[in-house]
Parts: structure tokens; sequence; C-alpha cells
């Protein structure tokens, strides 16, 4: 999975000889910082999180907008899949 300043997010197959992406999205924004957790694929894209199922990549099955003037720099998503960790000065958010 990579995620661009080109406002796009690519899925790429590593078992196959293509150099092309196995899936693309276009997004409204550049993608600042990308989690994975399980099947799950996070993404920041200014001050939104969008979460991505690996198997259906066609819409985000969850939106969540973040509650800070500022857009979303880095994430990470919690290993239990209950919260997300917006590191952000000058304190960190979890949501």
């Amino acid at each position: 999975m990579t995620g661009s300043l080109d406002k796009k997010l690519m899925l790429w197959d590593l078992k196959t000889r293509n150099v092309s992406p196995s899936g693309t999205i276009i997004l409204d924004s550049d993608v600042a910082s990308l989690s994975i957790c399980g099947m799950y694929i996070l993404a920041a894209v200014a001050r939104n999180v969008y979460f991505y199922d690996m198997r259906n990549l066609t819409t985000p099955v969850n939106e969540k907008d973040c509650p800070l003037e500022y857009p979303i720099r880095c994430l990470h998503a919690s290993p239990e899949w209950n919260g997300i960790c917006l590191p952000t000065p000058p304190t960190t958010i979890f949501f």
C-alpha cells in the first residue's frame, strides 16, 4: 500500500511480476500518513481519517473527522482496533 502527494492511494500485489498497482483510489487531498491494522488500511487525508477494507477498496468503510484545526500528519491504529493515535503538538489525541 502506498499513498502520496499526488492524491492517490495504491495497492500493490508483490506476488505478481506486474509493475502496475492492483488497485488505485483517487482522494480529495494529499495522503499524509497510512496505518495498516489487519485487513484494514487507515489513510490520513487533510483533517479526515478514511478506513478501507483491503478486500474491497471501492469506498471507505468508515470515515472520521479530526477535531483539530490542522491537517493530520501522522496516525497509528491500535493493535486491538479500538482507537487511533494522532500525535500532534502539543498533545496526542486518541479517538
